[in-house]
């Protein structure tokens, strides 16, 4: 077989010496001091025929991408005092090279409700990860179709150390709160059941962590597809000089799956807040910021949003999602304002008044006062893209209120 060692593939054999297994390879022996490990590694490497574009990972260092048995023990004997002898070891495939450290533990907290369409693809993703410490923790919200058995008959076969838990139906954020309170992993890998990670996301975003010094948060990318399947657009999170508060308030600062949370800081904050029904990763990272949390950007596009069919919606659940957009926006800005007094708040007062005015045909004597309440008096808005010229000679001209009637009586005739 195969296995690759500080960038360089090597053929290689197994022997055992009465002690440990050796893995040979040219003039160099490897130590494996868990069977666990040995086995795992045979059966893998008897899938693949041995060719030279094919590379065995060393399971000490690295996961096989899903194809770890589903005995591995659960505890912590793994890590012995033998792990300094272990060279960098990595996985090669597709002229792509990426490293795996297993030191750290990263905790997938899944909530679910009525997830049983969605989970196929979320699971699959999730079992494929290529990081070597994980653990899985599903909480299933109280669903009333067969998610439960679903997700209880995956985890059986699932290649890392899993918990279940079931609750009465509580929300996404209560969920989250529960996988959070028995997680043990340094980070957590937050996930939606209808989203998907790829392969390396979670190594990918670790090895970067320990990189970078152990950032806060890790705000991550994404592609976006559409109900049928097909690529919407892609969000990609470069580094640079950016204005973290402007990115709360535009909602560019990655999402729930796409990104990674240090479980400590996470709890310091007090986690998810249980009565958000919207925007609850942006309040948690606005608490997050408030406290000067560390971020790092990962401009690697690792993780795939799936948007769902949402059929009609309500206007009052409209009314309800625009309404926590603006409160969230008015505490950034409050916060901003009493913190940074030298920071010019017109951009800020601009997303918020794109925001009012999304409001208001849902709910327009509710936009009217938020408008009064929060927006300094002549205050004039700008061009930005919820808002063009055509409207902005009707509001300085008429105001705001009779701006939005007459622009909502002329796209009634259109």
């Amino acid at each position: 077989m195969l296995v690759a060692v500080r960038d360089e593939v090597h053929r290689c054999e197994m022997k055992h010496d009465g002690r440990l297994f050796l893995l040979k390879y040219g003039e160099h022996t490897l130590p494996i001091p868990d069977i666990d490990l040995v086995e795992a590694l045979v059966r893998y490497t008897g899938k693949v025929a041995p060719s030279e574009g094919q590379v065995v990972d060393h399971t000490y260092a690295v996961t096989l991408a899903g194809q770890v048995g589903t005995e591995r023990r659960t505890d912590e004997t793994r890590a012995t005092r033998d792990e300094h002898l272990l060279p960098h070891v990595a996985k090669v495939g597709r002229g792509v090279l990426s490293t795996r450290s297993p030191r750290m533990r990263i905790s997938i907290v899944l909530p679910c409700y009525n997830a049983a369409a969605h989970l196929e693809r979320c699971l699959t993703g999730l079992f494929a990860q290529t990081h070597g410490d994980l653990e899985l923790i599903a909480v299933n919200d109280g669903s009333t179709d067969n998610t439960g058995a679903v997700l209880e008959a995956a985890l059986r076969n699932a290649p890392f150390p899993t918990t279940m838990i079931h609750q009465a139906n509580a929300g996404a954020c209560a969920a989250r709160n529960a996988g959070l309170n028995v997680a043990t992993g340094s980070y957590i890998q937050f996930m939606d059941a209808d989203d998907e990670l790829l392969p390396e996301k979670i190594a990918h975003q670790a090895a970067i962590a320990e990189q970078n010094g152990l950032p806060d948060l890790i705000v991550g990318s994404a592609r976006t597809f559409n109900a049928d399947g097909e690529p919407q657009h892609t969000d990609v999170q470069r580094p640079g000089n950016r204005d973290l508060w402007m990115d709360l308030m535009r909602h560019h600062l990655g999402g729930t799956p796409t990104n990674l949370w240090k479980s400590a800081t996470v709890r310091s904050v007090g986690g998810w807040n249980i009565h958000m029904k919207s925007s609850q990763e942006y309040d948690l990272m606005f608490r997050l910021l408030q406290q000067h949390s560390t971020i790092l950007f990962d401009d690697s596009v690792l993780t795939n949003i799936h948007l769902q069919a949402s059929g009609s919606v309500s206007t009052r659940k409209l009314d309800g999602t625009w309404l926590r957009f603006i409160e969230l926006r008015t505490r950034i800005i409050d916060h901003v304002r009493s913190t940074l007094p030298h920071v010019d708040p017109q951009p800020y007062h601009q997303v918020l008044f794109d925001s009012i005015r999304t409001l208001y045909p849902y709910s327009p004597e509710q936009a009217v006062a938020l408008y009064e309440q929060h927006l300094p008096k002549g205050f004039s808005p700008g061009l930005s893209t919820a808002t063009g010229r055509g409207y902005l000679l009707l509001h300085r001209t008429l105001g705001f209120s009779l701006a939005n009637k007459v622009r909502g009586l002329m796209s009634a005739r259109r």
